[in-house]
């Protein structure tokens, strides 16, 4: 039944009501459940549609990351830590080249290291020839895939074995611009231009900046993968510093 706020703060209800002929008409019926206090969303609090989420509050290249739980109809801090996100600050309108972290909500895909972690996120587990393709012109761009597909279509891509041997533990990839995907020579969802080969990196050696991942320690995402939990849909929230937590309990 739809409804809507009124300029008091009453809810209104749009009804349609019946006869015995069963011919209708709408009309507006004003609850007055408040006059002098306005009703916000917190007065119809309800089980959040993501109930863990990665929060990251970025100012400038460094970064403030804390994974909140949903439970008992409040929101739990259950990990904190730092980090450094793109030198050049975040953006919502993310492309190759420019030094940015995407900013907004995206759903967390899956794991990728040389070994598994303890989680129970997707692991792909990277072995020699694995990449992740970022040619503009490829099909397959933003893509994770094997450097020799039948199906290879790109010029250039990241060698994921190579950073997983000496920089990268193991990094969460997350859906910005597509999912990463597009194995067996399926089309994925990205749009060539839009940013390619950024994750939530846990990583040996920090960088004070990067080109848009977003980078914290190997414990660090040690410990968040071990609290992540698929069954709860988790997302990652990227967003300035000067907004402040949505998810205070």
């Amino acid at each position: 039944m739809p409804m809507f706020f009124d300029n008091n703060g009453n809810i209104n209800i749009i009804a349609t009501i019946y006869g015995i002929a069963g011919d209708g008409y709408e009309c507006i019926i004003n609850t007055s459940l408040s006059q002098t206090t306005p009703i916000t969303s917190k007065d119809f609090a309800l089980d959040p549609l993501y109930p863990q989420v990665i929060e990251v509050l970025a100012n400038g290249s460094n970064a403030s990351i804390t994974l909140y739980d949903w439970s008992d109809g409040k929101w739990t801090k259950e990990y904190s830590c730092l980090g450094y996100i793109g030198k050049n600050g975040i953006t919502p309108n993310k492309s190759d080249g420019d030094g940015k972290t995407p900013k907004g909500k995206f759903a967390l895909g899956f794991v990728f290291g040389l070994t598994q972690p303890e989680t129970n996120l997707l692991f792909k587990s990277v072995i020699p020839g694995t990449v992740w393709v970022d040619d503009i012109n490829s099909e397959y761009y933003n893509t994770w895939q094997l450097n020799n597909a039948p199906f290879k279509d790109w010029n250039s891509s990241e060698d994921l074995y190579s950073d997983c041997e000496s920089l990268i533990y193991a990094a969460i990839t997350f859906d910005f611009n597509g999912d990463g995907l597009g194995t067996n020579g399926s089309i994925n969802s990205a749009t060539s231009g839009d940013g390619a080969a950024l994750w939530f990196n846990g990583r040996y050696t920090l960088r004070n900046g990067t080109p848009g991942d977003i980078d914290i320690n190997k414990a660090d995402i040690i410990a968040i993968l071990k609290l992540l939990d698929i069954n709860k849909t988790p997302i990652i929230d990227i967003k300035e510093a000067t907004s402040g937590s949505d998810y205070k309990g």
